[in-house]
């Protein structure tokens, strides 16, 4: 063993972009996994040093369960979904909720800037741990061999190659990637005023225990209609202007947002393929028909062609006016990254609510009535 190690060590360095190309491969085929990490970060604010950790589980399959958890000196976070529906709880409040899926919105995570990015726990965390590894290849060119050094990983001890990638504005980020299996062991990202560690002990490829996918409210937890997890708390839009945009509907007339102003306006993104959209839309023609003669404006926001949009509304006998976002240019300004995905905007044209996944009728009434319905 020693003969090896030294061998090894004495080798020449490995090709970078062989060896970027194999890790990017490696997460671009994780579909069931378990991962397990620790972070520790110091930040420098206002000159007054800072530090914190949390420990982190991360696990999915291709069944579309998902489980993510984060255990920190601030509480623990959780977000469980068994593909049909997701809960979530926050020690901070001690509260849980549950809501249905959505469904993506078409746009696969392959570190692009350019699409909508999900801003819920679960996607941030797979964001971090495991989207932003798809995209090394890209890095290939910059990245400077440094050395190679054992760390510890999946149980035991591991050689990895480290690599420095530049980030721009003084920003590092050095990798330590194994040298059999090619995962990522330790991420140290650098700025002029901050340090993050990210240490992953376990990085499984494999179907996880599916009891992770099982949600059991802890003892004295209540129970609410929605909850924002502290993580999330930038996520949502509730408060911001809404952007304006001018669209055409299945029908060709041509609608712009600024017009409607004065009104409370729902929009509700939405395409006949996605199973949580097919369930909610009765809801959201009932409101339609019902809110006929108010001062609300209910419509539909679909980035299908015409044909198929108009040919599932007639099949399904909805009646909702809905606008064709051909391009997906409202759809990304508006940051869906999942469908059925609902902004309800008040008439001094804010948003007043934001929802992603399916929700009932008395939840929209409620803050429709908030937003300012008449």
């Amino acid at each position: 063993m020693t003969i090896l190690l030294l061998l090894f060590l004495a080798a020449d360095p490995p090709n970078t972009g062989d060896v970027f190309d194999r890790a990017a491969e490696v997460y671009k085929s994780l579909k069931s996994y378990r991962i397990e990490a620790e972070t520790t970060a110091a930040v420098a604010k206002r000159g007054l040093p800072q530090s914190y950790s949390y420990k982190t589980t991360l696990a999915g399959d291709e069944q579309g369960r998902s489980y993510v958890e984060t255990r920190g000196a601030a509480g623990v976070e959780v977000e469980v979904s068994n593909g049909e529906t997701v809960w979530k709880y926050t020690s901070e409040r001690n509260a849980w909720s549950k809501q249905e899926a959505a469904q993506a919105s078409g746009a696969e995570d392959d570190g692009s800037e350019n699409e909508p990015r999900a801003q819920d726990l679960f996607s941030q965390t797979a964001r971090s741990f495991i989207g932003r590894y798809k995209g090394l290849a890209l890095y290939a060119n910059s990245a400077v061999y440094l050395k190679e050094e054992t760390v510890k990983f999946n149980g035991g001890k591991v050689l990895c190659h480290v690599y420095r990638v530049p980030a721009g504005k003084g920003a590092t980020v050095d990798l330590w990637i194994t040298g059999q299996g090619f995962y990522v062991a330790r991420q140290v990202e650098k700025t002029p005023d901050t340090k993050i560690v990210t240490e992953y002990k376990q990085v499984n490829n494999g179907q996880p225990d599916t009891a992770l996918f099982d949600f059991h409210a802890p003892n004295g937890a209540k129970e609410l209609a929605n909850l924002l997890l502290p993580s999330e708390r930038n996520a949502s839009l509730v408060g911001t202007r809404a952007a304006d945009f001018t669209l055409k509907t299945l029908d060709g007339e041509t609608i712009r947002l600024a017009d409607l102003q004065g009104k409370v306006v729902l929009l509700d993104f939405w395409a006949s393929w996605c199973a949580p959209c097919r369930r909610e839309l009765p809801t959201i023609e009932s409101l339609s028909r019902k809110l006929k003669g108010t001062n609300v404006v209910i419509l539909g926001v679909n980035d299908e062609d015409v044909v198929t949009a108009k040919k599932f509304l007639l099949g399904s006998h909805h009646d909702l006016t809905t606008l064709h976002d051909a391009g997906r240019q409202v759809t990304k300004l508006y940051g869906c990254y999942a469908i059925p995905t609902v902004f309800i905007i008040d008439p001094a044209g804010r948003i007043a609510a934001h929802y992603v996944g399916g929700r009932e009728e008395p939840e929209f009434m409620a803050s429709l009535r908030q937003a300012g319905m008449k």
